[in-house]
This record gives C-alpha cells, sequence and structure tokens, in this order.
C-alpha cells in the first residue's frame, strides 16, 4: 500500500491531494496513509484485502469513502475522526450484524449530517436486514 500511495501522489504533498484511489493494492491493514492528508475528500480502497480499519487515520475532510470487497468484520471506531463522511461503501465485507454498525451511529446523532451507507443486506440475516430497512 505504501508504494502504490507514493505512486498515486505523482511527487505532490499528500495536503494538496483531494482523491486518492489505491484500489486492488493489496494489503490487510491500512499502511502509508498518513494524517498528512488533511485535504483529501474522496478515498478509495476497493478489493485491498483488508480486515480491519486499525490505524485508520484522521482525516477531517474525508466525505467519500469506499471500502467495498474488503473481509472487513468490525473496527468500524476508526472512522469516528472522519466527521465530514457522508458516503460509507461496504458492500462485500464480512459484516454479520447491526452491533458492527453502532460506531457509525455516533457521527449520525453529533448532528454532522446524514450519511449514505450501502451495504449487500442480503447476505445480512432477515431480521438485521429489516432493522436497517425496516420494508425488506
Amino acid at each position: 500500500m505504501e508504494k502504490r500511495i507514493e505512486l498515486e501522489k505523482r511527487g505532490r504533498s499528500p495536503s494538496l491531494i483531494k482523491e486518492l484511489n489505491l484500489d486492488n493494492c493489496r494489503s490487510t491493514s491500512i499502511i502509508g496513509l498518513t494524517e498528512e492528508f488533511v485535504n483529501l475528500e474522496s478515498l478509495s480502497l476497493i478489493n485491498v484485502g483488508l480486515i480491519s480499519l486499525k490505524g485508520f487515520p484522521k482525516l477531517p475532510n474525508l466525505k467519500k469513502l469506499e471500502l467495498s470487497d474488503n473481509r472487513i468484520s468490525g473496527g468500524l471506531n476508526w472512522l469516528h475522526d472522519s466527521q465530514k463522511l457522508t458516503h460509507l461503501n461496504l458492500s462485500g465485507n464480512k459484516i454479520k450484524d447491526i452491533e458492527t454498525l453502532k460506531p457509525l451511529v455516533h457521527g449520525v446523532k453529533s448532528g454532522k449530517g446524514k450519511m449514505m451507507m450501502v451495504m449487500k443486506i442480503e447476505k445480512l440475516s432477515k431480521n438485521i436486514a429489516s432493522s436497517i430497512h425496516p420494508n425488506v
């Protein structure tokens, strides 16, 4: 992941980067992504192989986070410092129950705006699916 980040920076300072695409760069954890990316608004980590968000940096301007097709099953509390996050895609991960999503409620409850979350509900049990979307 560190090598891919360097490639995507193209010699620019991390503070100048607003969009970062790290799709398909194989890594089980967040490595090389730092709090220096203060102006990052969009981050794509599709099909990376992530099993955890441990070490996810404080990204104060992050609005869109694509995490689909990884192996994440928890640890969403690492996203607490991304208070501007409005779009989160978790489809194709190993989220098994509604409790796993509770850390995400903090951002919505604190009045920071609404978050759009995309998940494949069909992989969750019927009870969990109906908790997320009552008309399922």
